[in-house]
């Protein structure tokens, strides 16, 4: 159940997103596990996951601030 009051948003940089990426792409490793070791929605790694695979071309041409 959601907490009453201002709703915290995270800002998760490149680096961090890319890391949980690949975490879940370990043989043997669920999504769920990566999720809960970081504290983060499943939904964002799958949404970090789906650009990455689009766009990776636009993230190394950007640097740092690609696509995600």
């Amino acid at each position: 159940m959601a907490r009453p009051g201002p709703q915290k948003i995270n800002r998760y940089g490149l680096k961090f997103k890319l890391r949980a990426v690949r975490m879940s792409k370990q043989p043997g490793v669920l999504v769920k596990d990566v999720t809960e070791s970081l504290c983060i929605h499943p939904f964002m790694l799958s949404k970090v996951d789906k650009a990455n695979r689009d766009a990776p071309q636009m993230r190394r041409s950007r640097g740092r601030s690609g696509a995600l």
